[in-house]
């Protein structure tokens, strides 16, 4: 142990002393990348030798660096488990788990390149390297170019563009065997799992692939095809399920297995240009050609930039996850849970990364969407047809076991849960009861102070986070309003209260309309009610808007509250919209009206019998073309299905930024949205 250690002492004191080659031995020396299981290993121009790791199971970050004990390196190669450097003539074969150098002691000469056991010389002959032994076949192997090692063979590439594989298995019986492969005018080769590349001197690309994989005996020549558009590839490099390629303009190309895809057209990779790409089943390092270095998760799509220590933005809309998942939540702050087509759960964000991976068995039928930072999570339970739900936060790490039977974040501290009985309590994250399991609803507070409750007797009432009754279970109904507000219904009226449980507006509504058609609670400013069998539009005070009394007089019925100064109407059944004086500014004509939303509006039209929606703006001036149905309005887009059935996404000038070409779209959340094909999910971003 001890005469081990001082070699080892020895040879990183000759190395830091550049004492193992001569000083100029650098000079050819390339950038490039190799991986392997641990990591992967850069050759810098300087001749310095860096490797990358990674942490297992992390979202993309950036990897640790450690600089290897080695100075003047000219290539390195891997055989996926361990590093060779080549040194001057010296070879040098870095153990990766022990992270210590062995030297090959293999006295060469004249080296050019060194490629698992074979060593290319100079003058461009080729001698064999097997079990700590070299063979002198420099005679016999003559005008070789480049050489690609192969199992106990090599592919030999000779000047006069010929490609040959020699096979030296039984090097001490029968010495090398050669076998003419059937390609001609080969310019380049590249070796990598997925097979061999080649280049021609037409610049034309061809993959060879063995015919009988499972075949043991003497060497059988490969099948070549051509992979048409790559003529002008530079770099190609797989792992045992994805191929990546790079063309000379520094695009990146990918196919194969992408998570949960299958890809069998090439894709490209939205990167800057770069030169090199190192791949393993995890992560892939690509270097740039302006002298950064990029990471990406293999299956996933979003870039990591060293130099920026940050992921790269992409051109919008960008396609985060094509359909391949089994089932999927809706995107909610950035973040997805989806259940794969082998029944896993994953999590996902809006980077394209998997973030966690609950230990839940799931179901099909629950996969929530994330709240306040948690998700609901469910597992198979075998005392329920329900599933048994809890919480996770996105790293997958458990935060409430799943034991319940149904449970919502309601707020960034509390939940409420359903036990056994079908009643709903409210909790704090540690589990500690803050109101006992009784009402028959779920206990949300959505975006308000108060929360609403109902007991077994139906009756209705609100209490606050602290589990305390506000407004005490005994009306009717009860319903959310903006500033805190809410209404309550007492003797088949309606009247308002505020968060203290004090009457803003006592009972004298006999309907409320609309509860805010779809905007947060916290934001419902306006109203329409039904007061002295008239419709009335009121403010969180109850006092009516000067629209309503004019709107009224000239006989218009008010169909939703007041958005970007526009109130939808109706008259004679055909919609419209008046501004907040009451002035008719798009003139009822339309068979049917949305409220308006990022100062647009959706109205629908008859022709010949068939309902066709357009996007207007606030002066009524149509800005899409018709479609058979646009959705719901959104920072971000609209989703919109064509005459055939297909959906996509139009911005809000009316513009098509996502053609139509899935099955069905969501409304955008956050910028994002679910999207579907052959009934399987995924998700595009947009904003």
């Amino acid at each position: 142990m001890r005469k081990q250690n001082t070699f080892v002492f020895l040879f990183i004191l000759f190395i830091a002393f550049g004492l193992l080659s001569p000083s100029t031995s650098f000079a050819n020396s390339k950038k490039s990348v190799q991986a392997t299981t641990s990591g992967h290993y850069i050759l810098n121009e300087d001749g310095t030798v860096d490797h990358y790791s990674f942490k297992e199971n992390s979202t993309l970050s950036l990897p640790k660096k450690t600089r290897l004990p080695f100075k003047n390196v000219r290539q390195i190669t891997t055989d996926g488990y361990s590093i060779d450097v080549l040194q001057g003539n010296d070879i040098w074969t870095w153990e990766t788990s022990t992270s210590q150098a062995i030297a090959r002691n293999l006295n060469l000469q004249d080296v050019h390149s060194y490629t698992g056991q074979t060593i290319l010389h100079n003058d461009q002959t080729v001698s064999i390297y097997v079990e700590e032994k070299v063979y002198n076949t420099r005679e016999e192997l003559t005008d070789i170019k480049q050489v690609i090692p192969h199992g106990d063979g090599a592919y030999l590439l000779k000047n006069d563009h010929s490609l040959w594989f020699a096979d030296f298995s039984f090097i001490d019986w029968v010495g090398v065997t050669l076998t003419k492969e059937p390609i001609q005018n080969v310019q380049h080769l590249w070796s990598t799992y997925s097979g061999l590349f080649v280049k021609k001197t037409d610049g034309t690309v061809w993959q060879g692939i063995s015919v009988n994989e499972d075949y043991i005996g003497e060497h059988q020549p490969l099948k070549y095809r051509q992979l048409k558009d790559f003529s002008n590839a530079i770099d190609f490099t797989s792992s045992y399920n994805q191929t990546i390629a790079v063309k000379a303009d520094g695009s990146v190309w990918r196919w194969g297995y992408i998570g949960e895809r299958e890809v069998n057209t090439p894709e490209r990779m939205e990167t800057p240009p770069v030169i090199s790409v190192g791949l393993d089943d995890r992560m892939t390092i690509a270097l740039t050609k302006d002298g950064d270095q990029l990471y990406w998760k293999s299956d996933g799509s979003r870039v990591l930039s060293a130099n920026k220590k940050e992921i790269l933005p992409v051109k919008l809309p960008t396609i985060l996850y094509k359909p391949q998942f089994w089932n999927a939540s809706w995107p909610s702050e950035g973040k997805m849970q989806v259940m794969t087509t082998y029944g896993e759960i994953l999590l996902l964000d809006e980077y394209g990364q998997t973030t966690g991976k609950p230990k839940v068995t799931g179901c099909s039928f629950r996969i929530g969407a994330f709240n306040h930072g948690l998700v609901e999570v469910c597992t198979t339970n075998h005392k329920t047809i329900y599933g048994a739900i809890g919480l996770s936060d996105s790293t997958g790490r458990l935060i409430v076991s799943p034991n319940y039977r149904d449970l919502t974040v309601v707020t960034p501290k509390l939940v409420t849960y359903k036990t056994s009985n079908g009643r709903w309590g409210l909790m704090d994250l540690k589990r500690k009861t803050i109101f006992a399991p009784s009402s028959t609803i779920p206990i949300e507070f959505d975006g308000q102070s108060l929360a609403k409750v109902q007991t077994t007797e139906g009756k209705v009432g609100f209490i606050n986070t602290s589990g305390k009754w506000v407004i005490p279970a005994k009306y009717t109904r009860g319903h959310y309003f903006g500033d805190g507000n809410v209404f309550v219904e007492s003797k088949e009226k309606y009247g308002i209260m505020n968060a203290r449980g004090k009457w803003v507006v006592t009972p004298r509504y006999e309907y409320v309309h609309g509860f805010g058609w779809g905007m947060p609670y916290k934001e419902r400013k306006t109203i329409t009610v039904t007061w002295n069998r008239k419709e009335r539009l009121i403010n969180t005070q109850g006092k009516e808007l000067k629209a309503s009394i004019v709107l009224n007089k000239l006989g218009y019925s008010i169909e939703g509250s007041l958005q970007h100064n526009r109130i939808l109407v109706s008259k004679n059944g055909k919609y419209g919209f008046a501004d907040q004086n009451g002035k008719i500014v798009v003139t009822p004509s339309y068979y049917g009206a949305t409220e308006y939303s990022e100062h647009r509006a959706i109205v629908s039209k008859m022709v010949k019998g068939k309902r066709y929606d357009q996007m207007i703006d606030t002066n009524g001036k149509v800005i899409s073309k018709s479609y058979q149905m646009i959705g719901q309005i959104a920072p971000g887009g609209v989703p919109f299905e064509d005459a055939h059935g297909k959906w996509g996404y139009l911005d809000l000038n009316g513009k098509v930024i996502v053609a139509a070409t899935y099955d069905w779209v969501s409304n955008l959340e956050d910028g994002i949205g679910l999207i579907q094909n052959d009934e399987r999910y995924g998700y595009i971003k947009v904003k």
